[in-house]
């Protein structure tokens, strides 16, 4: 029988919210919880709507801040991650956590950081590179300066980790390429929940349709195939190290 761990979850990001990571986290950390782990998001003091049902979230304290949930570096971050280093040590100990699982490179920071201070295992979730990402939000300027962190991001996070979770085998090569061991590298492809696309009436989808295009002069068709039964999305089979996955 597998131990049952208790999983905090770095989460430099708000929480929730509607796009990558927050959402890639929320689906993950549902699916471990449904496994009898004991999940923790620990996470900036915003974001939006509900935090999910069955799911523990713990979040820094509240400065004020602006609540927009921006995607991109902001100047309010780095403080908002010194005070999410200490949540998520507070959460540790008062917890008993068993193991840090932090996500991006700014979780994988923060990570770091409380593995020093409560000495708990850190897995890093490698989702990207700081190389192809960085510079692209012309946040910091000069841009050579940008690349210039970034490279040293890409060399520097993943090694803070005991262990690391990379989503496709094109991002482990790239690992490698940074001289980590391969043994310390799993690649776990992101996982997607098919079930909120389900229709299971596909005339009433098609009724849907119309509905739409009579109200707004045009609408996107739908296709239910051949058979008026059949869903009218489907999922795709075949290689899967692009997708989202709800493993850690």
């Amino acid at each position: 029988m597998k131990r049952k761990l208790r999983i905090a979850m770095v989460l430099a990001s708000p929480f929730p919210a509607n796009h990558g990571t927050p959402g890639s986290i929320k689906e993950m950390a549902a699916a471990l919880a449904k496994e009898g782990h004991e999940l923790h998001i620990v996470t900036y003091p915003f974001g939006e709507g509900e935090d999910p049902p069955g799911l523990r979230v713990h979040r820094t304290m509240d400065l004020g801040f602006s609540k927009k949930v921006v995607v991109g570096p902001t100047w309010q971050k780095p403080i908002l991650d010194l005070l999410l280093v200490l949540a998520v040590c507070r959460v540790v100990w008062r917890e008993k956590i068993d193991v840090l699982h932090a996500h991006n490179y700014e979780g994988g920071l923060v990570g770091f950081l409380a593995k020093l201070l409560t000495r708990r295992p850190l897995v890093y979730n490698a989702i990207n590179t700081m190389s192809d990402e960085l510079p692209s939000y012309n946040f910091i300027r000069p841009r050579f300066l940008a690349v210039w962190l970034a490279k040293n991001l890409d060399w520097f996070v993943p090694r803070m980790a005991d262990r690391i979770i990379s989503i496709s085998d094109d991002l482990a090569t790239f690992l490698e390429e940074q001289k980590i061991g391969r043994d310390r590298i799993d690649v776990i492809p992101l996982g997607i929940d098919m079930t909120p696309f389900e229709i299971r009436d596909a005339s009433a989808a098609r009724t849907r349709s119309v509905h739409a295009r009579s109200s707004s002069g045009s609408a996107p068709s739908i296709s239910s195939g051949s058979d008026s039964s059949s869903p009218a999305v489907r999922p795709t089979r075949g290689r899967s190290s692009s997708n989202d996955s709800a493993t850690a």
